[in-house]
């Protein structure tokens, strides 16, 4: 015979749930963990040893095998050394409580002493227990606030190994685990140099809808500067966008949000980043899932390579992105808003805005320019030249945001009630279903995205990004139905 309880493991961003167990039988006094665990699993043998001995447990001197089933997945982490634990606990008689055994599941690194501590992934594992019909969820304290995100099953928070198996006892029942909620919270707007105001207003109108943006303009024009004014300008998470975050950053960092605030995720990546780092792999989350629902800030983009530049397209539009595991291929989230800065040409002086110094050859521009597919082209909708000239002598600063804050979150609330029903909350992120019934045009309207598909200013999908942030250019206006003007501006946006 043999005893089992369950714990849990993350693979990709997704929780799995694992059944630890143990067998107990007379033999040389050893203990084995099988089941393709990594070099951390195999060492949950001395930990849990150790733990189960400091807290007053015997620690059987027979025959002792441990089997994590199903056994053809490779287990990785230390989350499993609490359900090893129980499982020994409950082999050798020392815990005798099959009902509450039977509906639990135990995530937890054992400590020497004893005590439990909170593992990467937790979130992931929860959801997955609530899934599969678990009634609780045994936890570290310190990872109580993102187990509590996922409603309908109950978590527990034990100190140590003695509190747990007190309350598996029925000796010292625990309380349901309580913490700090996460707090969505933004940064502090911070100045933006005075002038540009048509600048500032693209940057708005990408902030508050989530339309990607494109910078361009000589060195030193303030286009890193604009291009991080963007993070203040947001909206904070929505509650729907908070357990989609902490789930990212749980199963791939130690952040455990110790502090109860969270903030949407900002990533600025430098062009010498390596392509697994950027696209993610092997067992880590890449920059753009770093950056779910939240801003990737790609600096100096004129500087990435040809393989950066196609990477990232797929991302841009299905929001989501395939990475290689071994042998296999695994779906990380990756809804992020492309914020990107470039020089215009090789000597980073050319411009359609005031006299040009360039001394850039065409043939080098165009070589210069040809790293850039059309198909990034297409998924920008908001491509913005900065003139390289102060507008104004005195250099003082002013509040880039043209739409006072109360205006700002009426214009927020009136696209999320628009697209409650659409599973989005942004109008950059409408599907077509959504454009195609909250997004009517008038004859005009048609005319001029017509016109432009004729001239091959746009392509088809250029078409429907167009409606997508002219939608939001007549929110921002308080228009409520999509006026000609509001086309007009979102053509003027397009890459000329």
């Amino acid at each position: 015979m043999s005893s089992f309880v369950f714990s849990g493991m993350v693979e990709g961003a997704e929780g799995k749930i694992i059944r630890v167990e143990s067998q107990i039988a007379r033999g040389l006094p050893y203990f084995i963990i099988v089941g393709l665990g990594d070099s951390a699993v195999i060492e949950a043998r001395e930990r849990v040893k150790t733990a189960m001995q400091v807290s007053g447990f015997e620690f059987p001197r027979m025959r002792k095998v441990v089997n994590l089933s199903p056994a053809h997945l490779k287990k990785h982490g230390t989350q499993f050394d609490l359900a090893i634990a129980v499982s020994l606990l409950r082999e050798s008689k020392q815990i005798i409580a099959r009902d509450i055994l039977d509906s639990s599941v135990f995530i937890g690194e054992l400590s020497l002493d004893g005590s439990i501590r909170g593992t990467r992934g937790t979130i992931a594992i929860v959801e997955a227990a609530k899934k599969a019909g678990f009634k609780n969820i045994f936890i570290g304290t310190d990872r109580a606030s993102e187990a509590l995100l996922v409603p309908d099953i109950r978590v527990f928070a034990p100190k140590n190994l003695q509190e747990l198996v007190a309350h598996l006892k029925g000796i010292k029942i625990l309380k349901d685990a309580v913490a700090i909620g996460l707090k969505p919270c933004k940064k502090e707007f911070s100045k933006i140099t005075k002038g540009h105001s048509v600048v500032k207003r693209a940057v708005q109108i990408a902030a508050l809808f989530r339309h990607h943006l494109v910078l361009i303009g000589p060195p030193g024009a303030g286009k890193s500067l604009m291009a991080r004014s963007i993070e203040a300008m947001t909206p904070a998470l929505t509650g729907k966008e908070i357990p989609e975050v902490v789930k990212i950053y749980s199963a791939f960092t130690d952040e455990n949000f110790s502090s109860g605030k969270i903030y949407r995720p900002f990533r600025e990546v430098s062009s010498t980043v390596s392509l697994s780092a950027f696209t993610g792999g092997g067992g880590h989350a890449g920059e753009m899932s770093l950056a779910h629902k939240g801003f990737l800030l790609l600096d100096d983009f004129h500087n990435f390579s040809r393989a950066h530049i196609e990477a990232i397209l797929k991302p841009m539009e299905e929001r989501h992105i395939f990475v290689n595991s071994g042998r296999k291929k695994t779906s990380l989230p990756s809804d992020f808003m492309l914020i990107a800065t470039m020089n215009p040409c090789p000597c980073g002086e050319k411009s359609i805005l005031s006299d040009s110094k360039c001394k850039c050859k065409e043939w080098e521009v165009t070589r210069y320019l040809g790293k850039f597919p059309q198909a990034f082209w297409d998924r920008v909708e908001m491509v913005v030249e900065i003139d390289g000239r102060w507008q104004v002598a005195d250099g003082r600063a002013e509040d880039g945001r043209d739409v006072s804050e109360g205006k700002i979150q009426e214009v927020i609330e009136r696209q999320q009630r628009r697209l409650k029903d659409f599973d989005v909350s942004f109008n950059g992120e409408m599907p077509d279903v959504a454009i195609a019934q909250t997004c009517k045009l008038d004859e005009r309207g048609e005319e001029i995205l017509f016109k432009a598909l004729k001239m091959k200013m746009i392509s088809g999908r250029g078409y429907f990004n167009a409606i997508r942030l002219a939608r939001s250019i007549a929110d921002v206006e308080g228009h409520e139905s999509i006026q000609p003007a509001d086309i007009a501006e979102a053509l003027g946006y397009r890459k000329k």
